[in-house]
């Protein structure tokens, strides 16, 4: 057996090794996982997004064993050439960079958290394959009226290269889209309004990660809301159903604390009760082309 000093020095001749010798990376990547045998869980956070993803992850700081990470690298941004294929791309960019770097987090831990947003949208597939039963999914959500009003007022708008909705969010005109509705957002007047794309794109998400719990029927997926962000009780009973021990003064001491809100960063105004309407225009059309349960 090799001892954890060993392990490390190991570790660090090999990580140099790997970065000048691309042929070595399978072989570091065989030393990570032995190092990390000992983690226990592997935690994602499925959301859309502008939903508290940054206040969980401060949440999850407070286990011990655990490393928390907010978007670390490699992000798994929608920053391909366009005509490539994008579930390839994702695929080979997990395995050659995405996996080497969580695990490079993870040794040493029992577990690893990783709240991030591209997590649904672009490596759920590679992540569950590779880390199998030691993956858990926390589905993250707020509602839609909300997380559009929020997009918008920082001016990231799927589709748009300004304020870098097409490098964060998904492009309403992408042909792997679960809900088609380009031609409403970009051909009708009624519809025109940038809200409506932010509103889109979070009925999205959710189909996505209806989807992958389909998909992933043996995955254990535990569903809460961002108000529960500021219930200790409820954030408790997550960290129950994770099975991951967590000290509940620590626990205390962070739970309500808001992070991430971007204040400085809200260019435009939004008006939340026409908001809500458009919320309600958008969903009648969808559930007039996909059903009523299309996306829960």
């Amino acid at each position: 057996m090799i001892d954890s000093t060993d392990e490390k020095s190991v570790f660090h001749r090999t990580m140099r090794i790997a970065k000048h010798n691309p042929a070595s990376v399978f072989v570091f990547s065989k030393l990570l996982e032995y190092m990390c045998r000992d983690v226990e869980s592997y935690v994602f956070v499925a959301n859309s997004g502008r939903c508290g993803s940054v206040t969980l992850s401060k949440i999850f700081e407070t286990v011990e064993e655990g490393i928390s990470l907010h978007e670390p690298a490699p992000v798994m941004f929608n920053d391909y050439a366009p005509g490539t294929d994008r579930k390839k791309y994702f695929h080979d960019l997990f395995y050659m960079r995405k996996r080497i770097y969580i695990n490079t987090a993870a040794r040493g831990h029992r577990h690893y958290f990783e709240t991030n947003h591209q997590f649904v949208k672009n490596f759920i597939d590679p992540a569950v394959e590779y880390f199998g039963e030691r993956i858990r999914v926390l589905h993250l959500v707020r509602d839609p009226v909300s997380v559009a009003s929020s997009f918008y007022q920082v001016n990231t708008i799927p589709g748009q290269r300004e304020g870098g909705g097409v490098l964060y969010l998904i492009d309403p005109r992408e042909s792997d889209n679960l809900i088609s509705a380009a031609d409403l957002l970009y051909e009708s007047k009624e519809f025109s309004h940038d809200i409506y794309k932010c509103l889109w794109y979070w009925y999205e998400v959710e189909a996505r990660i209806k989807a992958a719990k389909l998909r992933h029927g043996w995955i254990q997926f535990y569903k809460l809301k961002t108000e529960d962000l500021n219930d200790p009780g409820a954030v408790l009973k997550m960290f129950k159903s994770l099975a991951i021990e967590i000290d509940q003064a620590r626990l205390n001491a962070v739970v309500g604390v808001k992070a991430n809100t971007r204040t400085s960063e809200k260019l435009k105004s939004v008006d939340k009760a026409a908001c809500a309407e458009m919320n309600q225009k958008l969903l009648f059309q969808l559930e007039k082309r996909y059903g009523k349960d299309f996306w829960t």
